[in-house]
């Protein structure tokens, strides 16, 4: 490796490591790697780019931009015949299809990743298809399927240290128990999550569990503690610019002013 495709290798890294508490800033930091690796014919360069690019624009939630961006990186990946770029590449794309709750679509793009990690020592990425599976399966109603795909990820997110996946299985295994009314069981596990992301830089998915953390105070009609959680994830949603979850939360704070006899429900 020459040492401008190391440098650029390292900017890239870096853009990726702040994809979710400053997308913008990653954006930037991607856009400009990749022109020059353009201008180097640096491809590998250019496809590890174009990923950090549609994973910044994941977390700003400009879901055209991202899908974009990663069906760029996979393409080039795929010439490449890098099977591991291909699967996280592939990866992003089913979560844009996911986002949009076309789940058929998602679920053939996380199950294409799969295939392409098989040999491979991969198991960051191994850990975030099977999430991103359970997730699927979780929101068509086959939880059976889910816990299966979320203990797989969780053992390896267990196995290999990866905090901040956990953190997210967590999150989503509490999901399933809160759509069954198992509020206790639910809370345990978003304060499980809650306590380990809030040490780590996730800020989307911090956000997320702050938002299902209100839900169950709001539930236990405990609404100074939900005002307190829906405004902390509001906050955070509103800083990295992030519109898909800051939509849920203000209908979440909505239909708490509402239940409580605020008058001022409809402004959220």
């Amino acid at each position: 490796m020459n040492l401008v495709s190391e440098q650029l290798m390292e900017s890239i890294n870096s853009a990726r490591k702040i994809a979710f508490q400053n997308p913008s800033q990653s954006f930037e930091m991607a856009h400009k790697a990749r022109l020059v690796a353009q201008e180097k014919s640096l491809q590998t360069e250019e496809a590890a780019a174009l990923f950090a690019m549609g994973l910044a624009c994941r977390s700003m939630t400009e879901l055209k931009q991202c899908y974009d961006h990663a069906y760029d990186s996979y393409k080039l990946y795929e010439q490449l015949g890098n099977n591991s770029g291909v699967a996280e590449a592939l990866n992003l794309i089913g979560v844009v299809y996911f986002y949009y709750a076309q789940y058929e679509q998602a679920l053939e793009y996380f199950l294409n990743a799969l295939f392409h990690l098989k040999g491979l020592d991969e198991y960051l990425i191994m850990s975030r298809v099977y999430n991103n599976l359970g997730e699927v399966y979780r929101e068509v109603g086959n939880e059976v399927e889910a816990l299966i795909a979320f203990e797989k990820a969780l053992r390896i997110s267990e196995d290999y240290q990866f905090d901040m996946n956990l953190a997210v299985i967590l999150e989503n295994i509490g999901e399933i128990h809160f759509k069954n009314g198992n509020y206790d069981t639910s809370y345990s596990y978003y304060k499980k999550s809650y306590d380990m992301l809030i040490n780590l830089d996730d800020t989307p998915s911090l956000a997320e569990v702050e938002n299902k953390i209100g839900k169950i105070h709001f539930i236990k009609k405990e609404y100074v503690l939900a005002k307190r959680f829906y405004d902390s994830a509001l906050k955070r949603l509103e800083h990295i610019g992030n519109k898909f979850y800051a939509i849920e939360v203000l209908i979440n704070k909505a239909e708490m002013e509402q239940a409580s006899n605020e008058s001022s429900f409809l402004e959220y």
